[in-house]
C-alpha cells in the first residue's frame, strides 16, 4: 500500500492532489515490475480472473524487453518470464516480423478481452457502452 511522507504533505496544495501524486506514483511502481507480478496484483485488485490469455502476454512482454535490452538473443531472464510459451533457448535470436507482430497484437486483444469480461461481470457495463 502506498504511503505518505512528510515531504508529501508539504508539497502537495491539496488532499485531491496529495491523493492524485500518491495513486500516480503507486500505480507506476506497480506496473515497472513483471507483468506476472503486476497482472496478480490488477487480478487481485478488480477481480479479474488468471486467464490463459495471461501466458501469451507475458511471452510478448518479454520478447519486448529481449528487443529493447539484448538484441533480440534469448537469455535466462527471457525464459523465466515467458516460461512455456517460449520460442527458443538461450542464445537463440529471436524473430519478430510481421507475422508474430500481428500475432501479439491478437494476443493483447484477448488479454484485454478477458480483463474487460471480468470487470464488466463484476462491477456491470459503463454507461457508454450500454
Amino acid at each position: 500500500m502506498p504511503g505518505v511522507s512528510a515531504k508529501d504533505l508539504m508539497a502537495a496544495e491539496d488532499k485531491e492532489e496529495l491523493v492524485q501524486r500518491v495513486l500516480s506514483d503507486h500505480v507506476a511502481n506497480v506496473f515497472r515490475q513483471r507483468p506476472s507480478l503486476y497482472m496478480a496484483y490488477l487480478a487481485k485488485l478488480v477481480s479479474v480472473k488468471n486467464d490463459p490469455s495471461f501466458a501469451d502476454y507475458f511471452e510478448v512482454a518479454a520478447t519486448r524487453d529481449l528487443v529493447v535490452h539484448n538484441n533480440n538473443v534469448i537469455n535466462a531472464l527471457y525464459l523465466e518470464k515467458s516460461g512455456a510459451k517460449a520460442r527458443g533457448a538461450i542464445g537463440d535470436k529471436l524473430s519478430v516480423d510481421k507475422l508474430y507482430y500481428y500475432s501479439a497484437l491478437a494476443k493483447l486483444k484477448k488479454v484485454s478481452g478477458a480483463i474487460k469480461r471480468d470487470v464488466e461481470k463484476k462491477y456491470g457495463k459503463s454507461d457508454e457502452e450500454v
